[in-house]
């Protein structure tokens, strides 16, 4: 594990299944990435009982409040192997948790990149 360095951008990778979820926190530190933080939670009965939209979607939600004193205020990359954050941040009236997941991701300033599965084998792993 590396040392943040918060005048260099951080990058959260995530992943879901229905077992549970996982993340890494990471930086290019002039090495390529160096993870900072690794996280992964087992999913409860209900939560597994979720969509792998909404799986995905928490993932996200889980990692950024997890890792919130490293990440708010600042800009950062999120890359997850599933368009549903995309598909979250643009749908018009999302009801119930998805309505208050997107208010918790609101206030962070990212970017979402999409990275296929077979390239996210870290986060993949931690999400089993």
């Amino acid at each position: 594990l590396a040392y943040p360095d918060y005048g260099l951008p951080f990058k959260l990778t995530t992943d879901a299944s229905k077992t549970g979820l996982g993340a890494v926190l990471s930086q290019d530190q002039g090495k390529g990435d160096q993870p900072i933080a690794y996280a992964s939670k087992v999913n409860n009965p209900t939560v597994a009982k979720y969509s792998i939209s909404e799986l995905e979607c928490l993932a996200v939600v889980w990692a950024v409040r997890l890792f919130r004193p490293h990440l708010y205020g600042r800009k950062f990359t999120i890359v997850t192997d599933h368009v549903a954050l995309k598909w979250l941040m643009t749908t018009k009236e999302p009801a119930g948790r998805l309505h208050r997941w997107a208010l918790t991701l609101q206030e962070f300033d990212f970017e979402v990149v999409y990275r296929p599965g077979r390239e996210n084998q870290v986060a993949d792993a931690l999400s089993r």
